[in-house]
């Protein structure tokens, strides 16, 4: 299993700024006492701290079967085998995030998570194979699930051998349809 760590700079600006927005929330309702003015002031406080959050990456790790995303306080795991595509953005020269479309079970259906359509799983995957069919799926990349591969450090590397591997399980889903 391959180990990607976090970018540190990253980290400890982000760590600084929980910790100052942190104290600075404590010291408001420490100082000036729970009035109605306070609660909303600390609570929209607390909501930037959430988002300062979803950007720190501790570290991510790939083998032959998953990518796992650890955070400070918890983990995220996603299978190859639950992928049926995934597409990069690139946000500028540097920085680039994956989305990864992911199996998902909705009742006594499979199909996938972010495609509005309710069609099967092994269906999307041979609609994705197929590029001149890709126009017909209604995608939302807000359902989709996000690997940050810019916040650690290799990220080319990282973005390769997801890649790379994501095209042997997608290889095997369509063989296995056809």
């Amino acid at each position: 299993m391959k180990s990607y760590s976090g970018k540190s700079k990253s980290l400890a600006g982000l760590g600084i700024a929980i910790v100052v927005l942190t104290a600075i929330i404590l010291g408001i309702l420490i100082k000036v006492g729970v009035t109605g003015i306070v609660v909303v002031v600390s609570a929209l406080l607390a909501l930037v701290i959430s988002f300062l959050y979803k950007g720190m990456i501790v570290k991510i790790k790939v083998d032959k079967e998953k990518v796992v995303i650890y955070k400070p306080l918890s983990k995220k795991t996603i299978k190859f085998c639950n992928i049926a595509f995934c597409m990069v953005h690139g946000i500028d020269e540097t920085n680039s995030i994956i989305y990864a479309f992911v199996k998902k079970k909705f009742g006594s259906k499979t199909g996938v998570k972010g495609i509005k359509q309710t069609i099967s799983f092994e269906e999307v995957v041979k609609i994705i194979s197929k590029t001149d069919e890709y126009n017909d799926l209604d995608i939302n990349f807000n359902m989709s699930e996000k690997i940050p591969v810019s916040l650690v450090e290799n990220t080319e590397e990282l973005k390769r051998d997801i890649l790379t591997t994501l095209s042997g399980y997608q290889n095997k889903i369509i063989n296995n349809i056809l």
